[in-house]
């Protein structure tokens, strides 16, 4: 210990305020994405009702494409949103190691001489930043955790869902549209 102000120096008492205020940055980080997830979703389905409903009505392949072709680019998005919170998540992990780290010090004050010196290593260990921690984004990210997403929506939309069998409209086969 440099400073003789307590179990731990001022200057690693600074890094700590630092480590916080990251935290508080991360929090609203994956807050937002949240937000954003939720209202994006929200649209998803709303302009997949609207497209469905029309190719319904107007018994056009075309439509019913496109509203495929919607669902794929709103679960693209919904992933790479999915994968900045898992980014984020990951940081605010980490950084509640660095607290739970530092009341431990706190805690063990002078009887663990270890204890301000594993902080410090920690510390320094750490990169400071929720957008400096984050990866580059690579589409194989969406492939590799992202899979089972696509499955189950994969399935919704296929011919075994109850809701296509209910409304009487069977997608992706001939005759398709409401029942005569």
């Amino acid at each position: 210990m440099s400073d003789n102000d307590g179990p731990v120096s001022s200057a690693t008492k600074e890094l700590v305020r630092l480590v916080e205020l990251d935290y508080e940055r991360t929090a609203k980080f994956i807050e937002g994405v949240i937000g954003t997830s939720a209202a994006i979703r929200g649209l998803l389905v709303t302009a997949w009702l609207a497209v469905v409903t029309l190719a319904v009505n107007t018994s056009r392949w075309a439509l019913a494409a496109v509203s495929l072709a919607v669902v794929i680019v709103f679960g693209l998005v919904d992933a790479y949103h999915s994968w900045l919170y898992h980014q984020a998540l990951q940081h605010a992990i980490e950084l509640e190691s660095i607290s739970r780290t530092y009341y431990a010090a706190l805690a063990r004050g002078g009887d663990d001489p270890d204890a301000e010196e594993d902080l410090e290593v920690h510390l320094q260990a750490h990169r400071l930043g929720v957008y400096s921690n984050l990866r580059r984004f690579r589409m194989k990210d969406l492939r590799r955790k992202h899979r089972a997403w696509f499955a189950v929506h994969a399935f919704a939309l296929g011919t075994d869902n109850p809701v296509w069998q209910e409304s009487g409209a069977w997608p992706l086969q001939p005759g398709w549209g409401p029942v005569q």
